[in-house]
């Protein structure tokens, strides 16, 4: 084993969020760890077309996108982006929705939930 050879080809960068590495603060309610990001995505609602988005938090349990979309509340569909080993894309729900972000909660099967975990065991650079 040498010395860390930094970030692989081909990964994205993502970054622990401040304030959650470690044991995680009464105040904050999250079941995951968030991860800071800028991973530009699609998120295809079901019923209509995707849209361009980045993701800018990503959890287990869902992620943060912006730009903001309202009329997508209580929505549902994919998420995708292109290191995610997962072609279908990560199922989700809209939780809210303003002019500034969207937040989904995923609603992930098990291949979903594999691909997403591998995803962040390999992305993350502590």
């Amino acid at each position: 084993m040498g010395a860390d050879p930094g970030p692989r080809k081909g990964y994205a960068m993502v970054m622990r969020r401040e304030g959650t590495v470690g044991a995680v603060q009464a105040s904050e309610r999250r079941l995951f760890r968030r991860y800071e990001t800028a991973l530009p995505a699609r998120f295809v609602v079901e019923g209509e077309e995707a849209f361009d988005c980045v993701i800018r938090d990503l959890s287990l349990g869902g992620a943060r996108l912006v730009p903001g979309r309202p009329e997508l509340s209580g929505r549902t569909g994919r998420l995708c982006f292109e290191e995610l080993w997962h072609p279908p894309g990560l199922p989700a729900r809209v939780v809210a929705a303003d002019e500034a972000c969207v937040r989904l909660a995923f609603e992930l099967d098990p291949l979903a939930e594999q691909a997403l975990t591998f995803f962040l065991a390999a992305a993350v650079h502590e």
